[in-house]
């Protein structure tokens, strides 16, 4: 994901590769406090957003509207470990992600 897109992540609509809505990029997460960008964004997503979960950035383009398009599916995202809103990166939980979506874990 290009650094100059990243600030205005929060607050855009996120679709999955086929073109489905998923829901709302919510916040951003870093790998640690010395990344410079960043690598997992929350999405919010169910009856009122209500649902939480995180989402590699790993292939993921913003459009030019800001819509951020996701490497995964809407079911593959909806299907995801969910996490509460103040959701912080274990090693737990990133050990879990990085298996479930299958991707590298940096």
């Amino acid at each position: 994901m290009d650094n100059d897109f990243t600030p205005h992540l929060t607050g855009q609509e996120v679709i999955g590769q086929r073109g489905e809505a998923i829901g709302k990029a919510a916040d951003v997460l870093y790998e640690d406090e010395a990344a410079d960008h960043p690598t997992w964004v929350r999405v919010d997503h169910g009856l009122l957003h209500s649902k939480h979960t995180l989402v590699p950035l790993q292939g993921a383009y913003q459009e030019d509207d800001g819509t951020l398009v996701v490497a995964f599916d809407k079911d593959t995202v909806h299907h995801a470990p969910k996490v509460k809103t103040d959701v912080a990166m274990t090693k737990d939980l990133k050990e879990r992600l990085v298996s479930y979506y299958g991707v590298s874990a940096n």
